[in-house]
């Protein structure tokens, strides 16, 4: 069975929007704190994704 993947985009884009928006009305309730501490959290992602981009020899 073959995948139309226009289909399969479109599927995964409403999929990835709809957690995107749970995720934000979910962000609404953060407290100063919570939404710091989710912030360093995403820097630190950010750098450990560098670093590993860089070991790849992609970076």
């Amino acid at each position: 069975m073959r995948i139309d993947k226009d289909k399969f985009r479109k599927k995964a884009k409403e999929q990835w929007e709809k957690e995107w928006i749970e995720e934000a009305l979910r962000a609404r309730k953060f407290s100063e704190l919570d939404t710091f501490e989710q912030g360093l959290k995403l820097i630190k992602f950010a750098i450990k994704f560098r670093k590993a981009a860089e070991n790849a020899g992609h970076g």
